[in-house]
C-alpha cells in the first residue's frame, strides 16, 4: 500500500496540467483528502489526544493545496504528496489547538 498516494498523485497531477480537465482535480482532491485524514488521525494516536472534526480538517488541507498548487499554481508541481501536505495538516491541528487554547483559556498544546 505504500507509496500508492504518491504514484497516484503523480499521474493525476500529470494528466491535469496537460489537459485541464475538472476530473483529474477531483482525483488529486481525493487523495489529498485521503492521505490528510490519516495523518490527522495517525498524529492524534501518537500524541495520545482526540482531534476534532478529523473530516473538516483534511477538507481544509485539501482545498488549501489545491487552490495553491493547482488554482494559482504557486511553485513548482508537488514531487511527493506524503511530504508535502505534512505541514498543512500540522498547521489545521495547531490552528484548532491554538483557537481553543485562546477560547478555553487552557494552555496545553498538542505539538
Amino acid at each position: 500500500m505504500k507509496g500508492i498516494h504518491n504514484k497516484a498523485f503523480l499521474i493525476a497531477q500529470e494528466n491535469y496540467f496537460l489537459t485541464g480537465k475538472e476530473i483529474y482535480l477531483n482525483e488529486i482532491y481525493n487523495l489529498v483528502y485521503d492521505l490528510a485524514q490519516r495523518y490527522i488521525i495517525n498524529y492524534g494516536k501518537n500524541k495520545k489526544v482526540y482531534i476534532y472534526d478529523v473530516e473538516e480538517k483534511a477538507h481544509d488541507v485539501a482545498s488549501t493545496i489545491i487552490e495553491r498548487k493547482f488554482i494559482r499554481r504557486v511553485g513548482k508541481p508537488i514531487d511527493k504528496l506524503t511530504s508535502y501536505i505534512y505541514k498543512d495538516c500540522l498547521h489545521e491541528i495547531v490552528k484548532e489547538a491554538n483557537y481553543e487554547r485562546i477560547m478555553n483559556g487552557s494552555t496545553e498544546i498538542l505539538l
